[in-house]
Formats: structure tokens, sequence, C-alpha cells
């Protein structure tokens, strides 16, 4: 089993002057994120990570820098966070209060009190071109509130949740299936980005999802002997509806010193036919997200059976 533990948090942000959000405001978000985080954790400034001695014990490394370990083929992998704002998709909106939802994953969950500090000192820099101001004013998980703007110390929450909890099989048959994309899913299948998806290319994407994540991770892949037979079947299940579109939308990548397409499908889906082996697929990809870019909150999928 994969036995992942995670934690969805809900990070309130207000600022006394409006400030203008992009169409999509996460990569903005976690840009600036980052760049905070950076700067509270590293102990030698500018000095690249692949050179520091404290790297394997550095939040900002393992979390933001992730690599895998293996001799001679390090390579950078997936994220164990996701940074999702919850606004509309869109023209750009002027907002007073923005509200992410930030799900921690495995050992990003010690790291908490670091996400906190980090988005105080990411409020006193600024956010975008405009360098608007903010303030943390709360944290929030399962209507608990773990921190509140002025606070100096964080209340951790008690024990995380178990992602396998979430992906039990349904007891009782399952014919129908409705998928909402809430952000962006870029698909990326065979080298190129589906504006069209098929129930298959999301059974796709979703098993891709949770390997890579149990990879990186270290844990066992629930779905690896039934990805094939997933697949094949899946061709069985129709697609009854869908109103679905290419939302397309910029990043500028500060590292790569560039402006970047990062569009993908949103809309809604719903299918029918056998889909009771997919529902724990599903919920995972609920959670996880599926797709790529899912650190800054693309592939946000809601589920809805039946």
């Amino acid at each position: 089993m994969l036995k992942l533990p995670f934690r969805t948090f809900r990070f309130e942000l207000k600022t006394e002057q409006p400030f203008y959000l992009p169409a999509y405001a996460g990569s903005m978000m976690r840009g600036g994120f980052g760049r905070s985080f950076r700067r509270i954790s590293c102990a030698f400034g500018r000095k690249p990570c692949e050179e520091c001695m404290l790297r394997s014990r550095c939040f900002y490394h393992r979390i933001f820098e992730t690599t895998t370990d293996k001799p001679g083929r390090p390579f950078q992998t997936t994220h164990p966070y996701i940074i999702r704002p919850i606004q509309k998709l869109g023209g750009k909106e002027e907002a007073e209060v923005l509200s992410l939802e930030v799900t921690l994953m495995d050992d990003a969950l010690d790291a908490l009190p670091h996400f906190v500090y980090a988005f105080i000192e990411f409020g006193r820099f600024g956010m975008g071109k405009e360098r608007a101001q903010f303030e943390l004013d709360r944290v929030v998980s399962k209507g608990d509130i773990l921190y509140q703007n002025g606070d100096s110390n964080i209340e951790l929450p008690a024990e995380p949740m178990i992602l396998d909890s979430f992906m039990e099989p349904v007891p009782d048959s399952v014919q129908q299936v409705q998928l909402r994309f809430l952000t962006p899913v870029r698909a990326k299948i065979r080298q190129r980005y589906r504006s069209k998806l098929s129930f298959q290319d999301i059974v796709r994407l979703s098993t891709r999802r949770v390997r890579v994540l149990s990879r990186a991770l270290e844990r066992e892949d629930p779905f690896t002997e039934k990805t094939n037979k997933l697949m094949e079947q899946a061709l069985d299940v129709r697609t009854v509806s869908s109103n679905c579109r290419w939302f397309d939308w910029r990043r500028y990548s500060s590292r790569q010193q560039q402006a970047m397409h990062l569009g993908g499908v949103v809309g809604e889906m719903s299918f029918a036919g056998d889909l009771t082996p997919y529902v724990p697929l599903l919920k995972a990809g609920e959670i996880l997200h599926i797709g790529k870019n899912t650190s800054f909150g693309l592939g946000k999928v809601e589920v809805e059976i039946g």
C-alpha cells in the first residue's frame, strides 16, 4: 500500500490595499513563496544547493529541489506539496483576501512551521510586479485554527491523514462518475498536450501521478500490477457529456528568464460504465491532482460518484 501521510491546510492572506491577481495565481504564489522559503532556510545565501554540505538536512532542498540520490542517476522529481489559490480563473481579479489550499505530504508535514514563516516573510516582501504586501491572517485545517496573525507559536495538527483511507474500494457497483477540472489539467501524452480528454487519458494521468510520487517518496505503488488492466478496461467506459475548454495562461520563469505558456483543460465531464475499480484511483487523483505542474495547483479534480 502507498501509506502516504498528508494534510491539507487553508492559508488565508489579507491586505489593506486591494491587489490584482493574474488569470491564475498559482505560479506567482509558489515562486514568491519559494524565494522566501530559501531566504529563511539557507545558511550560505546564494550558494548552489548541490554544493552545500547541509543539503541532506535542509527543508528547502528536500522540498523545493527534490532529487533522487540514486548513484549515477540523480534527477529532479516531483515535489511533496501542492499550493492552489482558490480563485476564479480568467482575467485579472482585484482582491483583498486570498485563500490558498496547501497540501503537504510525507516529510513536508514536518516543515509546516517553515511554510508558515515563509509566507509571513513573503507578505513583507510583497507579491507580483507591484510588490503588494499582505499578511498571513491565519492557517486552518479541518476547522482547527493552527496559526493567527501575531502568534509566536504554531499549533501543530494531530496525526496526519493517510491517503490509503480515501482509496478504499467501494462496496456497491458504480456506473456513473462526474469529474470537474477546477484548475487546468496539463495532459502531456506521447509528447503532446491534449486539449480533449478521454477516460483512458484520465486513468493514465492518475496512475502516472501515483507512480511518480510513490517512487519519489520511496513507497509502494498500489496500482503497479493493475495499471495495464485498468488502462485496457478504460476503453469500455463511455463519455456521456463533456463541457471542457482549453484555458491558456502564461507564467514568467525567473530561473529560465522567459515567459512560459501553461495551458490546460478545465470544465466538466461525466462517464458511464463499470467504474467500480476506478474509484480508488480517482479519489487519489482528487487529493494529489493529476497532470503536470501540480506543485502550484494545476490539475485539481473534483470527483462525484453516481
